[in-house]
């Protein structure tokens, strides 16, 4: 998804962008994922939990979309259902958003690919990841040696 997608333009013809909401909900109907309103309502807020909520891999999409380009400290996505498919869409916004510091996304079943995506965008010189959980996620003896990468063997 394109960064046009953040801008509006009204019947004057006069541009605006669209707040993290408007964003997160239009993403859900291009995506299919069912919108999490806990998410909408919390369209202000710098944590942001949806622990719990089923999120799944479309909706971690339709997040990292709405995520990319707004200012949020701490995430908390613990029992979503994420796989490795919704951990690559995460890293991937992750990569632009260099404003979250904690970062919960355990019990969410990434196994072995999903402890890949996990290695690259978090400890990168410009990313400042202070807690990160990534426990309970069905990782085999290989994503050990990739975590263990990750921070510096």
């Amino acid at each position: 998804m394109s960064l046009s997608l953040f801008i509006l333009s009204d019947s004057s013809g006069s541009r605006r962008g669209l707040s993290r909401a408007e964003v997160y909900l239009q993403a859900c109907r291009r995506i299919g994922a069912v919108p999490v309103s806990a998410f909408v309502r919390a369209v202000s807020d710098t944590t942001v939990n949806l622990n719990h909520y089923g999120v799944g891999p479309r909706g971690a999409r339709a997040l990292a979309v709405a995520l990319k380009v707004t200012v949020v400290t701490k995430l908390e996505l613990e029992d979503n259902r994420l796989k490795a498919e919704g951990t690559r869409y995460l890293m991937k916004m992750l990569q632009s958003n260099t404003t979250i510091e904690s970062l919960n996304i355990s019990h969410n079943q990434l196994g072995l690919e999903g402890a890949s995506f996990c290695t690259s965008p978090l400890f990168q010189d410009d990313r400042l990841i202070r807690e990160l959980d990534l426990s309970s996620n069905r990782f085999s003896s290989g994503a050990d040696g990739l975590l263990g990468q990750m921070l510096g063997d």
